[in-house]
């Protein structure tokens, strides 16, 4: 048994079976919390999240490629990809007259993939099925 020395109304907690005690030690590492945050904050965009879907199952790709992929306009294409790269979800690879973006860090693409396979599937049984027949 613990005594937490308060909680925001500065009352006294007893902590007997120090869950309290592992909430604080879960957070003791600041600046992590905030790179996740930084990360869930990119991932709220619904447009930058698309364009991290595509990327992370098409691999290296390009913004016109992106842009058709999407259905958004390449400046829009661009413009987010700026944001991705300063925040280093995504690098830039050029091949020649293309630059191709690929996911920056694995930890990213693990995360995706637990969006896309969380996803609500069409009555089919595919995520997206729709999106591929307007193609």
């Amino acid at each position: 048994m613990h005594l937490v020395q308060g909680d925001l109304n500065g009352r006294r907690i007893i902590d007997e079976d120090h869950r309290v005690c592992d909430a604080i030690a879960a957070m003791s590492d600041q600046p992590a919390l905030e790179r996740w945050a930084q990360v869930f904050a990119l991932l709220g965009d619904p447009s930058r999240l698309a364009l991290l879907v595509s990327i992370r199952h098409a691999g290296p790709i390009c913004v016109s490629d992106l842009a058709a992929a999407t259905a958004l306009k390449e400046a829009t294409v661009s413009q987010a990809l700026r944001l991705l790269r300063s925040r280093d979800a995504v690098v830039a690879d050029r091949d020649g007259r293309r630059v191709r973006y690929a996911l920056a860090d694995d930890r990213l693409a693990a995360l995706i993939d637990q969006v896309i396979e969380s996803a609500p599937c069409s009555s089919s049984g595919q995520v997206g099925r729709d999106h591929q027949a307007r193609g």
